[in-house]
């Protein structure tokens, strides 16, 4: 697909995640704005990135509800359910990093999330415009499979440039040396 057909969609890229699958980074599928600046849901773009983004059976949403148009999150949940895929909404406030309710949620989340990607799966990751949050939470999966946190920042930003929008996002993610699954060596290396 053509660059700037992938920036129409708000495709922000795919980030391969070594031994597993990949990650796809998007703004949120079918977020427009109106030319005095209002946003809607269009349908037709929507269809349009989660069909060439195809394959992920899981995405995973973190605008707050307030940023988006009204039911936009119930759209795209019905949109994914039709294409067999479900939604996971966990909402982080924009240029800002995860809060304690957000971790104990992740915490919950995460194995299944790994077990998805060690089996060569896809996971959706979409914020507003798919960069900052999306590629914090890209970031976060590496740091759990035993990446050091520059070396997950530095990962991420290879396939998408605009990735950890704020100082915020990139100090908690530094801090999270110590994230490492167990199941992936316990501590952060600089493989």
């Amino acid at each position: 697909m053509p660059e700037e057909v992938a920036r129409a969609l708000s495709i922000r890229g795919i980030l391969p995640v070594p031994d597993g699958g990949s990650c796809l980074l998007a703004g949120f599928p079918g977020l427009a704005t109106t030319v005095q600046g209002a946003g809607y849901i269009d349908a037709g773009i929507r269809a349009a990135v989660l069909d060439h983004l195809g394959g992920a059976p899981l995405w995973i949403a973190l605008p707050e509800t307030g940023e988006l148009p009204e039911g936009a999150l119930d759209q795209l949940g019905a949109a994914l359910d039709r294409r067999g895929a479900e939604l996971l909404h966990l909402p982080i406030p924009d240029f800002k990093a995860p809060d304690g309710d957000f971790m104990i949620r992740w915490a919950g989340l995460r194995d299944g999330l790994h077990d998805r990607l060690d089996q060569g799966g896809r996971l959706g990751i979409t914020c507003q415009y798919g960069a900052g949050r999306s590629g914090l939470l890209a970031c976060l999966l590496l740091i759990e499979r035993g990446f050091a946190p520059e070396i997950a920042l530095q990962m991420t930003r290879s396939a998408i440039p605009e990735a950890v929008e704020s100082d915020v996002q990139q100090d908690w993610l530094m801090d999270r040396r110590d994230a490492t699954l167990p199941r992936y060596g316990g501590t952060a290396s600089d493989r």
